[in-house]
């Protein structure tokens, strides 16, 4: 059994038994991940709510355009390969073997970086890359890859974020607004098509303090366990009414200015 931070060593253990709390929190985050769900099924529940909501809402309508062989860069466990299912022929996940199974494993079938793909040119009908271009201390490099792989013509449904915390550290590097997405797209050689916001204002809110939570429990491992034993069902009930909150603030004020992320969809010229 696995325990968060110095639990897990032997070394600090008191006399009494650790395996009975070993058992105790992992049963607790089952509990959790039953009760809020995980991407891309998330339920009201999951600090990331929000965002995954949003994400998925957009990619879904964006999946219509796909066609041929789809290529997901930095596809991770493959969350969206469901909602392309019906537009493409083959769906291909590829992952950086660095970052592949520190971030929760991987579903890929081909490893590799984004900046060097193991795929031949003009090859792919569709690239779908989520999440990845604010991690590369070099976008550019990255972009220019992604427009050799894709057939002329091809669709490229690329997503950043341009309000988030920092995560992922210490390969944080960009947040990206609407013009400067663009703007690194077309130098790159693609005509972008569209540009779509993922969420507004309370989108914004709920998911910064939710990931305010999150974080603040994750510093110290005493905290951490409390909030995966103890704290569990409380902390479920805070998530879901700061997601209920930022959703009706959505609702009532839909501002894209204060987006959290966006969606490109671009053509290779």
């Amino acid at each position: 059994m696995e325990l968060p931070g110095q639990l897990d060593n032997p070394a600090v253990r008191p006399a009494f038994s650790w395996d009975l709390l070993a058992c105790a929190y992992q049963w607790c985050r089952r509990v959790e991940r039953l009760v809020a769900g995980e991407h891309p099924h998330a339920r009201i529940f999951h600090p990331q709510w929000l965002a995954i909501t949003a994400q998925c809402g957009v990619i879904k309508q964006a999946a219509a355009d796909a066609r041929g062989v789809l290529v997901d860069v930095g596809c991770g466990q493959k969350p969206f390969a469901s909602m392309f299912r019906d537009h493409v022929s083959a769906y291909i996940g590829i992952d950086d073997p660095t970052t592949a199974k520190p971030l929760g494993g991987s579903k890929a079938d081909v490893l590799g970086t984004v900046e060097r793909l193991p795929l031949r040119s003009a090859s792919v009908d569709t690239v779908l890359v989520t999440e990845v271009l604010e991690h590369l201390p070099e976008p550019a490099p990255a972009l220019a890859e992604l427009h050799r792989l894709l057939k002329p013509g091809g669709l490229l449904i690329v997503t950043t974020p341009m309000i988030y915390n920092r995560h992922g550290s210490p390969r944080d590097f960009f947040r990206f607004t609407p013009e400067g997405l663009r703007y690194l797209l077309e130098r790159s050689g693609f005509s972008v098509t569209a540009l779509r916001p993922q969420g507004y204002f309370g989108t914004a809110v709920g998911l910064l303090t939710n990931n305010f939570l999150t974080v603040a429990f994750e510093r110290r491992p005493v905290l951490r366990a409390l909030r995966y034993t103890l704290l569990l069902p409380l902390m479920l009930l805070v998530f879901a009414g700061v997601n209920a909150v930022g959703w009706m603030l959505d609702a009532l004020v839909r501002e894209p200015d204060f987006s959290f992320n966006h969606l490109a969809l671009a053509r290779k010229s």
